[in-house]
């Protein structure tokens, strides 16, 4: 777990790179360190080199799709529990493990906000599980 001074860090997923601009800019004028990748594969390599408190996806990109990724997250023993929004313009994916789902168009405080609980719902739990040991 991160320590209060750390930076909380959130792995933004988009095919798009205008959405991703756009998304970026958000998050980062809430405060966030931003990571930033065009697709669910790119997103896992950098997830496992700098593992983020959050990651926000699209549903629907090339070469490895948003349920593709929270899929791979979840195998991984040390992506498993990190928080996944999924968001797409289109109805919801198929059940997959996500934490919340926003469907575009969505208010940026909405998004901050919904990052934010994530974020301290998460330190939450591991502070909870360092508790127990």
């Amino acid at each position: 777990m991160r320590s209060s001074a750390e930076p909380v860090i959130v792995l933004l997923v988009d095919d798009d790179p205008n959405v991703l601009g756009a998304l970026e800019a958000i998050v980062a004028e809430g405060g966030y360190e931003v990571l930033t990748a065009e697709n669910g594969k790119d997103a896992l390599e950098k997830a496992r080199g700098q593992p983020p408190d959050v990651v926000v996806s699209d549903v629907m990109m090339p070469v490895m799709d948003g349920p593709a990724l929270v899929d791979a997250m979840a195998a991984d023993g040390r992506l498993s529990d990190i928080p996944v929004v999924l968001n797409s313009a289109r109805a919801p994916p198929p059940p997959v493990h996500v934490d919340a789902f926003l469907k575009k168009p969505y208010a940026p405080g909405q998004l901050l906000d919904l990052i934010r609980h994530l974020v301290e719902e998460h330190h939450r739990r591991v502070a909870g599980a360092m508790g127990r040991r």
